[in-house]
């Protein structure tokens, strides 16, 4: 029979690992999260690309080009602490599978049996305890493991969040200097046609 400390430490292992079963369900559910952003972000620089043609040097360029860049070294951040984050999926550790016990338990009975040394009491008892030992062990194991992989999966996905806030940060600064050129070559547009349009009637 374990110690009572033992027994207390083991429980205390259980528990523990459930929670971090838990805990990497939750940060595999938020990885869903940055692909959604980076969706919406690429689909507003797409639309900024389009109209990349009506810029030319000055002020308004020179600060939307800061701006944007900004955004753009922000995204590609994003994306590198977002793949590293992915890269922890296949590492955790599971609890064996039910089949997998029964054949360790089939193999520990046959062991006993063919050694010859014991009764069946005896096997039994040598059985359990090897069981709970085994248990126990792998617990610890798969804990150990899915804590530092829950642990840097969280980092990698706190810094993904960062660098996203950072990159639609700039981007909305980014609007300013892009719909004022915008402005300004549309007014530009309109009045160049107004003034074809008046000329070719001077002409008539």
């Amino acid at each position: 029979m374990e110690p009572p400390g033992n027994l207390e430490l083991n429980k205390l292992f259980k528990e523990m690992y459930l929670f971090e079963n838990e805990r990497k369900n939750r940060l595999i559910a938020n990885l869903a999260i940055p692909i959604a952003v980076l969706s919406l972000i690429f689909g507003v620089m797409t639309k900024y690309m389009d109209h990349i043609s009506i810029f030319n040097f000055g002020i308004l360029t020179i600060t939307f080009a800061l701006l944007f860049g900004a955004a753009s070294i922000s995204i590609i951040v994003a994306v590198i602490l977002f793949a590293c984050s992915l890269l922890f999926y296949s590492n955790y550790k599971l609890f064996p599978t039910p089949e997998k016990i029964t054949t360790f338990h089939e193999h520990l009975k046959k062991h006993y049996e063919d050694s010859g040394e014991y009764n069946q009491k005896e096997i039994n008892a040598l059985i359990k305890n090897d069981l709970r030992s085994f248990v126990d062990k792998t617990h610890k194991e798969c804990l150990e493991t899915n804590i530092r992989n829950n642990d840097r999966r969280a980092l990698y996905l706190h810094g993904t969040f960062i660098a996203l806030i950072l990159a639609i940060l700039f981007l909305i600064l980014s609007s300013f200097p892009y719909y004022a050129k915008y402005w300004k070559f549309t007014i530009a547009q309109k009045t160049e046609f107004i003034n074809s349009n008046e000329g070719e009637k001077t002409n008539d």
